[in-house]
């Protein structure tokens, strides 16, 4: 289908009755005739036994016009998403030592298979400042404790960019996200509480796109 339509497209039926239709999804690399499973439209019910939803949508005097087909060059869809570790130790974060605080994960969508993509990334906090602390109760005016943010192993300095390249479609692509560089006096000292730190993670596609 992928050289049929083109993937988030809007159609429009402009001639023809198209009477009642429900709509099914490929499953993977299995064409729609040897696997398919049938996706909701406007809230409808799937049956769990894969029976095709009842009753399906209906249009009337809605008119058919031709659908593009062929070759499609249009830029993959990038989706990012990130996996928190839902519990970690910041004395694993003392000194050189580092500690996964989460995953990211960039998939890609429409890409040219056999291509390599790349992507830029930036991490960004409220202030934007190009270093990383917690904060008593996440208020900046608080006491702080300073830190090393680390994306694949690579330093992060705050608002600039780092690359992430040689993405595929094909496999996935993940790269952790850890803290390093924590000051154990600094946090000794800390009042107790709870520290806390907001972080904006950006992707900006690079010209391989």
């Amino acid at each position: 289908m992928e050289n049929k339509v083109r993937y988030g497209s809007n159609y429009t039926l402009t001639s023809n009755n198209l009477e009642t239709f429900n709509i099914a999804t490929a499953d993977k690399g299995s064409g729609f005739y040897r696997g398919y499973t049938y996706a909701k439209i406007n809230n409808q019910a799937v049956p769990s036994n894969g029976n095709a939803p009842i009753p399906g949508q209906s249009f009337r005097e809605s008119p058919i016009v031709d659908i593009p087909f062929g070759e499609v060059n249009e830029d993959p869809i990038l989706t990012l998403s990130i996996q928190a570790e839902t519990t970690f130790s910041i004395q694993n974060a003392y000194g050189t030592d580092k500690t996964k605080i989460a995953e990211a994960q960039l998939t890609l969508q429409n890409a040219e298979s056999g291509k390599t993509y790349g992507v830029e990334v930036t991490f960004s906090n409220s202030v934007g400042s190009q270093t990383f602390s917690l904060h008593l109760d996440g208020q900046r005016t608080l006491f702080a404790i300073p830190y090393l943010l680390l994306f694949g192993g690579e330093p992060v300095t705050g608002s600039v960019p780092l690359d992430w390249v040689n993405l595929s479609s094909s496999a996935p692509n993940i790269r952790s996200i850890e803290v390093s560089g924590i000051n154990q006096d600094r946090a000794d000292m800390a009042p107790a509480g709870l520290y806390q730190d907001t972080i904006t993670i950006s992707i900006t596609p690079k010209d391989t796109l």
